[in-house]
């Protein structure tokens, strides 16, 4: 029976802003991260109110006589005024950074990861049953060679600059000495046949590939974030309002997050019919709920995360695999 779990993917089509509300330092309204890594990332509520909206989309869940039926009910549950109904039928993980652009000196931007998070993704990767034996082999040599102080790039690598015997990668004012390993063309290919994006874009993404070091990615996922100055203009004297103006901090666009959603068991239990005749629950099994899910959410389906939207920020591709 294949697992209650699904590996989802999430790529940021353009800059995403989700909020924690004012900052402390400089940023004064500075994206989600967390707590220990520092690294952005999507929390798994957020991801779950956008697809229920996205999945709603001309099918209000107020009908009672539909639950049966409705596999927006199974999955994400009732609506707000009854919730006490049943359970949703799926549960969303955080989406967590896996690959960040980053400006590259060469080639344009890299797409740069590195072991801490690949350790992460390799754990995601076997609850979802998705890893066979030759992947876990060059994830292991990515991992254990992305720990040292060289990079690791694609072997038709972008933005690798070689002379003479040496290679590096320049990435905004950092230059880390790299090397070209077959394990990252093995990790492009696998992305493609995950579905991590489109197929049309897998040569272009997998040729910008880098496994850093995890301190020199811990600096680029804390201060590499794009920054945004936002001023607000008086409506009386056409320039600036006297609150000044504001920096706002993005995920920038051609981010890759992955997450788990797993499926569960639930019962929708609705008291009585429309004419007050008692009615039997409706059970739906965990996979039955990821399947629905599927549906409801096509492959490649571009959405909106986070805040700011009406400025073009938040719209991402989300995949299941």
């Amino acid at each position: 029976m294949p697992p209650s779990i699904r590996l989802f993917f999430l790529q940021a089509h353009s800059p995403i802003h989700v909020g924690v509300g004012e900052g402390l330092g400089h940023v004064n309204l500075p994206t989600a991260r967390e707590q220990v890594t520092g690294h952005p990332y999507l929390p798994g509520s957020s991801i779950k109110g956008v697809l229920r909206e996205h999945a709603e989309l001309g099918t209000p869940t107020n009908d009672t006589s539909r639950y049966g039926n409705d596999p927006v009910v199974k999955v994400f549950g009732p609506p707000t005024e009854r919730a006490g109904d049943a359970r949703g039928g799926v549960v969303f993980s955080d989406a967590r950074l896996f690959f960040l652009p980053i400006r590259s000196i060469v080639g344009g931007f890299a797409l740069a990861t590195c072991p801490l998070i690949l350790v992460r993704l390799r754990r995601e990767l076997r609850l979802a049953e998705k890893l066979t034996e030759e992947q876990e082999k060059w994830f292991e040599t990515l991992i254990r060679n992305g720990q040292s102080d060289q990079a690791l790039v694609h072997p038709d690598s972008v933005i690798l600059l070689s002379s003479g015997d040496q290679s590096a990668v320049l990435m905004e004012d950092l230059r880390v000495p790299a090397q070209a390993v077959e394990a990252m063309s093995s990790l492009a290919e696998a992305l493609s046949g995950w579905g991590a994006w489109q197929k049309d874009d897998g040569d272009f993404f997998s040729r910008r590939l880098v496994v850093l070091p995890d301190t020199d990615f811990s600096h680029f996922a804390r201060l590499g974030l794009e920054l945004r100055h936002r001023v607000k203009i008086d409506a009386d004297t056409g320039t600036a309002a006297t609150s000044g103006p504001w920096l706002e901090e993005y995920i920038p666009a051609e981010s890759l997050f992955f997450g788990l959603v797993q499926g569960r068991s639930t019962v929708l239990v609705h008291q009585t019919t429309p004419d007050g005749q008692p009615r039997d629950p409706v059970a739906c099994t965990g996979q039955d709920c990821l399947e629905d899910l599927s549906g409801l959410v096509r492959p490649g389906t571009l959405l909106r995360f986070g805040g700011k939207s009406s400025g073009g920020a938040g719209r991402a591709f989300f995949r299941l695999v």
